[in-house]
């Protein structure tokens, strides 16, 4: 077996990264058939279409060595005061999950189940990425 392995690219990132936080946020959304009025005056006639989604973020802090704000002092013989610039962050979604939908439902005091949902309204795909 043979393995041959080249470096295209080599750079000097210059960035010391001190804490890494992963965080999920839960966020829900919920929406009528007619709007904001329907919400409040029709709510005996078809219920509220709900939808719970996970975010998962990752959070990096983090310091740009190359910042001139970024010092070496020497205070003696092998002893060194490091001075440190702002201290920066980066946040990125890591994940996006879809955790419940729940239908709008036709006469939710009236209606079964089952033929209300056959009724329902639920979000269509312009809806969940507004």
């Amino acid at each position: 077996m043979e393995i041959y392995s080249t470096i295209d690219k080599f750079r000097s990132v210059g960035e010391l990264v001190v804490f890494k936080i992963i965080t999920k946020e839960i966020i829900t959304a919920s929406d009528h058939w007619f709007g904001e009025t329907g919400a409040k005056y029709f709510r005996w006639l078809a219920s509220n279409k709900k939808m719970a989604m996970i975010f998962q973020f990752e959070i990096n802090f983090k310091y740009n060595l190359y910042s001139p704000e970024f010092l070496v002092e020497t205070i003696e013989e092998n002893v060194y005061r490091l001075k440190m610039p702002k201290c920066l962050y980066e946040s990125q979604i890591k994940d996006i999950k879809i955790y419940d939908e729940q239908g709008a439902r036709l006469l939710p005091w009236l209606l079964p189940s089952l033929i209300s949902n056959a009724l329902s309204d639920s979000f269509n795909e312009e809806t969940k990425n507004n």
